[in-house]
């Protein structure tokens, strides 16, 4: 049976399904590369819309235009390493896992820009991040947050399956998804 897709939706349920890998401590980089897949077809998406990805923008604005090619090849290495085997197919790469939260918090975020709502998980993914990073995440964003989700401090960030499997009924009843930025 063949189905027909949209790029949005394509990027959609690969971002879906990255994130449930992630929450339930799957493999990091299978996390990775297909939540890349979702983050390219984001970003393009948003670029037709004159938005940047928070990456491109902090690209453009803090590292100097002759190096920035270099950092992006850089921040690039894991996923064309993990897509694809051509001159490097007997080398090593050392991979950080831990770009792979920012960079679903980027997707989600330019999911919510170009249809204007988090789906149930993306809304989870959201409050957990802000949560997990609330040291350097703004005061009002973090209220807000906080506010939206009528968040409970007995919650546990450390423990992502428990804390998806606590927020999902909740957020696919009563979280105002459309609210969320």
């Amino acid at each position: 049976m063949k189905i027909f897709i949209s790029k949005l939706d394509a990027a959609k349920r690969q971002l879906e399904t990255s994130l449930k890998i992630f929450f339930y401590d799957g493999d990091p980089v299978s996390v990775h590369t297909l939540m890349h897949t979702s983050y390219e077809i984001l970003t393009q998406l948003c670029a037709n819309q004159g938005v940047e990805s928070i990456i491109n923008e902090g690209l453009k604005k803090f590292i100097r235009e002759d190096k920035q090619k270099e950092i992006k090849i850089k921040l690039n290495e894991a996923k064309n390493f993990f897509k694809h085997s051509g001159y490097d197919s007997n080398k090593n790469i050392e991979f950080n896992p831990e770009i792979n939260p920012i960079l679903l918090w980027d997707s989600c975020r330019l999911y919510k820009i170009l249809t204007t709502e988090y789906t149930p998980i993306m809304s989870i993914f959201h409050m957990w991040f802000v949560l997990k990073n609330k040291e350097i995440i703004s005061d009002e964003k973090l209220k807000e947050t906080l506010n939206t989700f009528n968040y409970t401090n007995y919650l546990d960030i450390g423990n992502k399956k428990h804390f998806l499997e606590t927020m999902l009924p909740i957020a696919e009843k009563t979280i105002p998804i459309e609210t969320i930025r």
